[in-house]
């Protein structure tokens, strides 16, 4: 199974997701936050960025629909560049 958040979570839901043809289509924002907070040293002591990112679908941010939240400790070579592209 390849490596991304989008086949973990399908994986784990046991289902196929509706992935866009474009990444847009699925409107929201991808926001940063501050992982600092959540380790007792430096995030960088258990090989973590600094900065973390959270996607919030637009239907999601107005409660039109309800959502699920999935957590993905990103790895398999995946830098924060490949997830803000």
């Amino acid at each position: 199974m390849p490596c991304s958040p989008y086949n973990v979570l399908s994986h784990l839901l046991n289902r196929d997701l509706v992935y866009p043809e474009v990444w847009g289509e699925w409107g929201g924002e991808l926001l940063p936050f501050d992982q600092e907070e959540y380790f007792a040293l430096s995030s960088h002591t258990y090989s973590m960025d600094d900065t973390g990112y959270v996607f919030v679908p637009a239907a999601c941010a107005s409660g039109d629909t309800m959502c699920i939240l999935h957590v993905f400790f990103h790895g398999c070579d995946l830098e924060a560049e490949q997830v803000r592209a």
